[in-house]
């Protein structure tokens, strides 16, 4: 392409190869042209200086045709230049007929013209004979192609904008080619020109596109299409490429012909495929962001995710774990389309072991495909045979670059998951994730609202209970000849099961509050022995135990509490407390030698979710379990002795100082 016009270039452009060119703006005045361009006209140079319009050499019936292939010429995105031929009259009103090739200078509003006036008519023209892949010349035409001397300087006869362009073009004389400039030499894989000069088109494209090609050129040349035409073809080295081919008839060394320009869509047409996947998966993203953001519970965002992700990719089901509070396991929030079975067994996962923690700790998507070459694990495996699917995969759903939980979708009738799948998953993954935090913490929220609301309707209750008692002790005592020392012990008995709910309510509001507390060593002897002497009607066999444990001050509710819901369920309580020292832990079991089945109960108890309505009676287990989980430590019901099958015993462990 031509950037810039110096003398030097007007000389070699202008007048080297003898055609009329000239430069015209964007309102058809000439700014520049060559001796070729006045010599056609007969005008003199003085024009130039008086805005000569370029349309008044054109016929009245062609005007508008050349005001639209000049416009086109203009506004071409790729600034490729066109041929076309058009009438032009001279000074004299004396009609010459000219072969126009344009392209608009770069960088300007102004389109650069480069002529020729051929020697032949087209109504003149007889086809040549072709044989053995070269061209029979006529005999009264001894200049025309038809010697390897003769083709070295054939291309010359072309504008220096038709050469140097980066479109293929080439002019073909019955079914060979007879010129191609250096672009079409490289479009087809070739060293030099005269490797392609002589030949079919078809001979540089593989077997498969051969007969194509062909019909493309003749139906062109017969106007049986319409053009530019676009299609593909297979080159020689095996690249399939989109084509846009156009056509204009012109005269080539005397004799008629075709020039045919190629134009190499092919990466156009994937930036515009790419452009519509685009549209489409950012219409998909928006659609889930869309009901996500507008639902009003985290049931419902998780609900609405899975349904919009599953109906566009008509995927077979899918599911979404998050994150507990813990880190380390995950709960099975939501599902679409998934047996029983599998939400059973799948229920809770833990996150640190394989192969979910690539997923939450790294952070990398896995895609689950059944192909010959990758067949899954055993792990895989049994996941799709409970689902029915064919593969399946889990995408991390971020946020703030942090993992809160896994979307996982599963399909029946394809083993692959397209690019376009598994893109648009992920950024589904990724932009789902403030969404879905948004509903964990106004559930969290919601759940410890409730939760503080019910603990303080059970500790107004209970206060008033209190003071309910104390006056009603006051009126009985005012006539009564009653040891005061006597009154005074019933009515602390009656007052201290209520005083404990108080006690274990402040426990729960403090944690509330503070979060996890500070640990340090506390002497687990002192704690249950102490505890022991709230119960003096109890009997309690222990042997001693100095060993610290990592706990706080409040250590003394856990066997408070358990203690206190032995008494409150039988009358004569007979326990016996033990403990093993493990290497990081000391593990308390706890045993009922009277099989009250308080046990039993126990364990019920402790299998309530924490977020059901609290009852009185479950806040000693209830302010234990929370306790023991802050201290690191675990609680719960088993068989300690095998010689025992049916003895069950309350097991607690907490971390050992000093352990290890």
């Amino acid at each position: 392409m031509i950037s810039d016009f110096s003398d030097v270039a007007e000389d070699s452009i202008y007048d080297i190869y003898g055609g009329a060119n000239f430069i015209l703006d964007e309102n058809h005045i000439v700014i520049t042209a060559n001796a070729g361009f006045f010599d056609i006209t007969g005008f003199g140079y003085e024009i130039i200086e008086n805005d000569f319009n370029f349309l008044s050499l054109i016929p009245d019936d062609e005007v508008l045709l050349f005001i639209n292939f000049f416009k086109k010429r203009l506004y071409d995105l790729y600034n490729s230049p066109k041929t076309s031929e058009f009438r032009v009259m001279d000074r004299e009103k004396k009609e010459h007929r000219i072969i126009l090739t344009a392209a608009r200078v770069p960088e300007t509003r102004r389109v650069f013209f480069s002529s020729l006036e051929p020697r032949r008519k087209l109504s003149q023209f007889i086809p040549p004979e072709t044989c053995d892949g070269g061209i029979q010349i006529p005999d009264d035409n001894p200049s025309s192609v038809g010697n390897a001397e003769r083709q070295v300087d054939q291309y010359f006869h072309f504008s220096y904008l038709v050469e140097h362009q980066p479109e293929t073009v080439f002019v073909l004389i019955g079914d060979v080619i007879a010129y191609i400039n250096e672009a079409g030499v490289h479009f087809f894989g070739k060293d030099n020109r005269y490797d392609i000069i002589g030949k079919s088109p078809a001979e540089f494209v593989e077997d498969d596109s051969k007969e194509k090609i062909l019909k493309i050129l003749q139906k062109m040349k017969t106007d049986t299409i319409r053009h530019p035409l676009e299609d593909n073809i297979t080159i020689n080295d095996g690249d399939v490429t989109d084509i846009e081919i156009s056509l204009v008839p012109v005269i080539y060394e005397g004799i008629a012909g075709f020039q045919y320009s190629i134009r190499d869509i092919t990466s156009s047409k994937k930036a515009q495929e790419q452009a519509a996947l685009r549209l489409n998966q950012i219409g998909i993203v928006n659609s889930v962001l869309r009901s996500a953001s507008s639902s009003f519970s985290l049931p419902e965002i998780l609900e609405n995710i899975l349904k919009i992700t599953i109906e566009n990719f008509e995927f077979q089901s899918g599911w979404i774990y998050l994150k507990n509070t813990d880190s380390s396991t995950a709960r099975l929030a939501s599902f679409s389309n998934v047996p029983i079975w599998f939400r059973e067994r799948y229920n809770l996962v833990n996150t640190r072991e394989w192969p979910y923690n690539i997923i939450f700790y790294a952070g990398q998507p896995r895609y689950i495909e059944n192909l010959v070459d990758q067949p899954p694990g055993i792990f895989d495996i049994k996941v799709m045979e409970d689902l029915g699917a064919i593969s399946y995969a889990g995408i991390p759903i971020f946020s703030e670059n942090a993992v809160v939980g896994v979307l996982y979708v599963a399909k029946g009738d394809n083993s692959r998951f397209t690019t376009f799948e598994k893109t648009t998953l992920e950024e589904i993954g990724k932009e789902t994730g403030s969404i879905v935090v948004k509903g964990i913490v106004e559930e969290r929220f919601e759940k410890e609202y409730n939760e503080i609301k019910d603990f303080l309707g059970i500790a107004l209750k209970e206060n008033e209970r209190i003071w309910n008692t104390i006056i009603s002790q006051r009126w009985t005592r005012k006539d009564s000849d009653t040891d005061d020392l006597v009154g005074r012990m019933e009515l602390i008995r009656e007052i201290s099961p209520r005083m404990d709910i108080i006690n274990n309510l402040r426990v729960i509001y403090e944690i509330l509050l503070a979060g996890n507390p500070s640990l340090k060593p506390i002497c687990l002897d002192s704690v249950i022995r102490s505890a022991g002497y709230h119960f003096a009607d109890a009997e309690i066999e222990y042997d001693r135990a100095l060993y610290f444990v990592f706990a706080d001050d409040n250590l003394s509710y856990v066997f408070i509490n358990i203690l206190n819901i032995f008494c409150a369920n039988q009358e004569n309580v007979h326990l016996k407390i033990r403990h093993m020292n493990e290497k990081e832990n000391i593990t308390i079991i706890i045993d009922d030698l009277n099989d009250s089945k308080v046990i039993d109960s126990i364990e019920k108890v402790m299998k309530i979710p924490d977020g059901d309505t609290l009852r009185p009676a479950n806040i000693p287990l209830y302010v234990t379990k929370m306790l023991i989980a802050a201290y690191n430590g675990d609680i719960d019901v088993r068989n300690m002795d095998n010689d025992q099958v049916e003895k069950r015993s309350l097991v607690i462990r907490l971390k050992r100082f000093g352990g290890g």
